[in-house]
Parts: structure tokens; C-alpha cells; sequence
């Protein structure tokens, strides 16, 4: 995870707060062989959210795909107080 490219994506599309209280971590943009066009992937702390905030998510970041995965919200809630404390 690229945490100066994470931190740019919440500042610009989401935000720490909304990020703590979903559990979700924007991890950086990626470009692979199985998807050439470039997109986001968001780590979710719980897969059963995706419903709700899915659709916030690809609205907040509307020029970007998006591809989730799911990681430990305890990870999420880490990664997040390391980006906080960037400048």
C-alpha cells in the first residue's frame, strides 16, 4: 500500500472519519494484467457492509473503478492512525 497515495484518496474523495466508521481503507491505484484500466482497490473490514457503502464509495470516487478487498478491520483501523499522522 502506497500510504501518501491512501492519504490523497481520503483527503480528496472520503474522509478519516467516514473511513474509521466503515472500515475502510483506499489502498492506492493499480493497473494489472486482468484489469488494464486503472483502478482503486478500497479494503473493507466487513464484506457485509459493501452493500451500504458500495455505492458511496464508487460515487465519491466516480472517475475510478474500484476493486474491494477485505482485510482485518483491526489492519484498517492501523494503516489508518500511520496515514493520519502524514503530512
Amino acid at each position: 500500500m502506497d500510504r501518501q497515495q491512501a492519504k490523497f484518496l481520503i483527503d480528496s474523495h472520503l474522509s478519516l472519519e467516514w473511513c474509521r466508521e466503515n472500515l475502510v481503507l483506499p489502498m492506492g491505484k493499480e493497473k494489472t494484467d486482468l484489469l488494464p484500466d486503472e483502478h482503486v482497490v478500497i479494503a473493507i473490514g466487513n464484506v457485509a457492509y459493501l452493500g451500504t457503502i458500495g455505492g458511496f464509495v464508487a460515487h465519491r470516487l466516480g472517475e475510478y473503478k474500484v476493486k474491494y478487498v477485505q482485510i482485518e478491520p483491526e489492519t484498517i483501523q492501523q494503516c489508518l492512525d500511520e496515514i493520519s499522522s502524514l503530512t
